[in-house]
């Protein structure tokens, strides 16, 4: 049934297009509305204001459901869901020249921390910021710097380290250095 009082347009169910009867938008029940595509339900909107695409439950503010995970659901307070029964990916896309990025904020601080990627000419790192600077980066040799954006080994560290304990196995050479002097311990394997 359709309904025009004034401005406002009531139907009971569906808006159904003509040529396309298994394609339609409407509201299969209070407060919920709905698009159907090629008979299957592609967005809901539940009387909870949570936006299903692929779900006529979203566990979440925003959930898109590929295919069931199985018995599980979202954790609580989760905006953000994504579903699938196999590997499953979030791609962030952006330009070589540019970043694409987790930022965590605050309300103090809009960047409290980060992960961040970039091409980088070629060179492809994923780095780690806390309080907008750079904490530790992976280049894409494989190579670890904490507090370095350039590491030049497997673990390069710029600043103090302290450690319980460090083994280390095989034939192996240890370097200390600063400035002025060096000290190297070799292992006797």
């Amino acid at each position: 049934n359709l309904t025009v009082n004034g401005a406002d347009v009531t139907i009971t169910a569906n808006i159904i297009h003509s040529g396309d009867t298994n394609t339609f938008f409407g509201f299969p029940s209070d407060d919920t509305f709905r698009i159907v595509t090629s008979g299957s339900e592609a967005l809901r909107v539940n009387s909870s204001q949570n936006v299903g695409i692929g779900t006529a439950s979203p566990d979440s503010t925003l959930h898109v459901h590929a295919a069931s995970a199985g018995s599980v659901t979202a954790l609580s307070g989760t905006n953000l869901t994504v579903e699938g029964n196999a590997n499953n990916y979030l791609s962030l896309l952006s330009p070589d020249a540019n970043l694409s990025a987790l930022v965590y904020g605050s309300p103090s601080s809009t960047n409290n921390a980060s992960i961040n990627s970039s091409y980088n000419s070629g060179s492809p790192y994923l780095n780690f910021n806390t309080g907008g600077s750079e904490a530790m980066r992976i280049d894409s040799s494989g190579n670890v710097g904490i507090g370095t954006t350039s590491p030049a080994t497997a673990l390069d560290v710029t600043g103090t380290v302290t450690a319980d304990g460090l083994t280390v196995d095989g034939a192996a050479t240890i370097s200390v250095s600063d400035n002025s002097d060096t000290l190297t311990l070799v292992s006797t394997d």
